[in-house]
């Protein structure tokens, strides 16, 4: 609203609601060091690659009359609810030719419900057959009348995963600037930030739990022997199961087996009743054994009412910049840009638990302890940017700068847990011997924003009049205090035991340098005769040079761990110069367009090369198998992809516009890539994305 020519008001209001379920159907068959280790059959068919890693060939574990191969199928279901309510208002004002002020206030709420629920199954056959593995198309095989007898299943793992969480925030915006008319000092612009955020989360993690594995058989552990399994009841198998077919599993591509049992959607969405019933009375079930193995059958149903899973936290930022803008109109080649400093103050409060979990055995009891962070930095940035107009349509740009890059809420929740485990091959855990011990900071209030020195140098064409233009620029940012998990040996007291092991943190970490060059491309070609005088392209490429200083893995000379937070491969070595993850070294987008009369076309195809994802990630962090203890981290990379997306859109009346989007037209697949270096590289993942269609329909009144 404009209720004169130097005053504009304005107030938005907007909410979001979205109700998502998610179902997934999986199979996986699992490889362990010791009874569980994957080997040949008698055939010994097995075939390798250059680097002495298995391809292909039939599996077994060296004692299959006793027990078999770790085989199972999962089914999950997952509901997520999220609302978000945005009110803003704002306003802006110019007394005189001078003077301009603006001014906004937002208030945004949002709430997010997670429910997260897992059922697996375990069947045991005697042997697989195996292809390409370590492909995008590996495949196995394995009898397809025992897999489709429910009668050779087992009621595996179960896992739930909870999240409720609340936030808002407010934030407020003052700017002022005043126009001299100068020389040189052509205006000075100066201004306030300031936001109150809050956030109450509650998140359970996910709590695995397993009724029978190929680590354990009965409850009283008295013998590894796949007979001893209880098998699926005929009414288990008409209550809770489907027969599910995998026939066009990854479009058909790869060779699985074509059904298998799995738990049904339905059973698994109503988790509680399921469990509770398949599962009996833990006091009859549990009186006789020990407290660890009936732990990891039970779901823990009230986690939710756990204070140790909640974390509150508060964020106030207030910052202040000034800007001057200059220019030097009179040079043969006119210069002008601006120069500014932002200084921003940052106070947290992250409140939330140091949970000991139980062990029995030893005479440890659950406990938690309120764990309350405090943190409050100030950073200083400045900026430099400059313009020469070299030719009437030819400009130089340069830019120099600090920013930060402030880490995530749930990034900084205050959360540490001391956990245990029975070691691999002990069967009766009595002494502080019998188990492993972890520390696990997965999350840190006291971690900083990343920070980058940024420097940019391009050139601008504008060759004609309707928005052709051509670019070229090198950049370099040094970034400092990367968000990485590192590892570091500790000790802990508690219940008078003084335990020690191997914690894991997040931590800023390490540097890195990013050096690049782009070129690029914009042109309409309106010299064509109509219609086609819409037609345009647009085209870019971009390379990028980067390189992370990671510390290097620490090899104590006695101990089961290893300090530092760089890779390290299954067989201990590391690895040399790592690039910056998410940056590819090289990517392209070529985009033709059309505008012309109401219509807007596009139809854009972006690639970029393969790029590091993370190392050590949930999944690549094997156990080493040298019996001395600890784990791997593994590089995973995203291999080269490509994408084609379209969308046309007409506008009519002036202020209606009909849309139609489509995202991944060639339906390209997501293939991941593990780094190893003497077994080479290898695929981890490969997924295929659909095509995604939208319509949409906007009006302005």
């Amino acid at each position: 609203w404009a209720p004169n020519d130097s005053t504009e008001l304005y107030f938005t209001a907007f909410q979001s609601k979205h109700d998502t379920v998610y179902d997934e159907n999986a199979f996986f068959l699992e490889g362990a060091n010791g009874d569980q280790a994957l080997v040949p059959t008698g055939a010994d068919d097995w075939t390798y690659s250059a680097n002495g890693a298995m391809e292909s060939g039939t599996v077994t574990v060296t004692n299959p009359a006793q027990w078999g191969l770790d085989f199972g199928t999962s089914t999950r279901w997952a509901n997520n609810v999220s609302t978000t309510t945005d009110y803003s208002a704002g306003i802006k004002w110019s007394p005189d030719d001078h003077w301009k002020f603006s001014a906004d206030v937002q208030y945004v709420k949002a709430k997010a419900d997670v429910d997260d629920y897992t059922l697996g199954l375990k069947v045991i056959p005697v042997e697989a057959k195996l292809n390409g593995v370590g492909t995008e198309t590996p495949s196995i095989l394995i009898d397809s009348a025992y897999m489709a007898d429910y009668k050779n299943y087992s009621l595996g793992q179960e896992m739930t995963h909870f999240e409720r969480n609340n936030a808002d925030a407010t934030t407020g915006r003052f700017d002022a600037e005043y126009d001299f008319d100068g020389d040189v000092i052509k205006s000075v612009k100066a201004g306030m930030r300031y936001s109150e955020k809050t956030a109450d989360n509650i998140d359970t993690g996910y709590d695995w739990n397993t009724r029978y594995a190929t680590w354990f058989t009965k409850l009283d552990w008295s013998g590894y022997d796949k007979t001893n399994l209880p098998r699926v009841t005929g009414d288990e198998a008409s209550t809770y199961l489907n027969l599910y077919s995998f026939g066009d599993f990854q479009r058909g591509d790869i060779a699985v087996p074509a059904a298998g049992y799995l738990y049904s959607s339905a059973a698994v969405e109503d988790f509680v009743a399921t469990t509770t019933a398949i599962n009996g009375d833990r006091a009859t079930t549990c009186a006789n054994y020990q407290s660890w193995i009936c732990d990891s059958i039970y779901p823990d149903a009230n986690r939710l009412a756990n204070p140790g899973y909640v974390n509150t936290q508060e964020e106030t930022t207030t910052a202040a910049y000034v800007m001057v803008n200059y220019g030097f109109d009179d040079l043969a080649t006119p210069i002008d840009g601006n120069v500014g400093i932002r200084v921003v103050q940052t106070d947290t409060l992250a409140v939330g638990s140091l949970v000991v979990n139980e062990l029995t055995a030893l005479g440890i009891p659950a406990t938690q302890e309120k764990f309350e962070a405090k943190t409050n930095k100030t950073h200083v940035l400045p900026s430099f940017n400059l313009r020469l107009q070299a030719t009437d349509d030819l400009f130089i740009r340069f830019a120099a700068s600090k920013a930060i890059w402030a880490p995530s809420f749930k990034d900084k929740q205050a959360r540490i847990t001391l956990a245990n485990s029975v070691k691999d091959g002990v069967t009766t855990a009595t002494s502080i011997n019998d188990y492993n011990f972890t520390l696990t900071q997965d999350t840190n209030p006291y971690l900083e924003p990343m920070t980058a020195n940024q420097f940019d140098l391009s050139a601008e064409w504008y060759f004609d009049e309707n928005g052709g233009m051509a670019h070229v620029a090198v950049f370099k940012k040094v970034v400092e205090g990367f968000f990485r998990r590192g590892a570091t040996p500790f000790s802990f007291d508690t219940g008078g035991l003084a335990l020690s092991g191997e914690a894991t943190w997040l931590d800023n970490i390490g540097s890195g340098d990013i050096n690049g060059l782009e070129i690029g491309v914009n042109k309409f070609f309106d010299s064509l005769p109509a219609p086609f005088d819409g037609l345009g392209v647009q085209a870019n490429y971009t390379y990028i040079d980067s390189k992370a200083d990671i510390p290097l893995i620490t090899q104590p000379a006695t101990g089961d761990t290893h300090a530092g937070a760089s890779p390290l491969d299954t067989d201990r070595s590391t690895y040399g110069q790592m690039p910056v993850d998410q940056l590819s070294k090289n990517a392209f987008n070529l985009i033709g367009m059309y505008e012309k009369d109401g219509f807007s076309a596009r139809l854009a195809y972006s690639w970029r090369s393969k790029y590091l994802i993370t190392w050590g990630g949930n999944g690549f962090d094997p156990d080493f198998n040298d019996g001395a203890g600890g784990k791997a981290r593994i590089p995973v990379y995203n291999d080269d992809y490509g994408q084609l997306d379209a969308s046309i859109s007409y506008t009519f009346l002036e202020n209606y516009t009909v849309t139609a989007e489509a995202s991944n037209l060639l339906k390209e697949k997501t293939v991941g890539l593990i780094d190893q270096n003497s077994a080479g590289d290898h695929v981890a993942y490969s997924y295929a994305q659909d095509a995604r269609f939208a319509l949409g329909l906007r009006a302005r009144f």
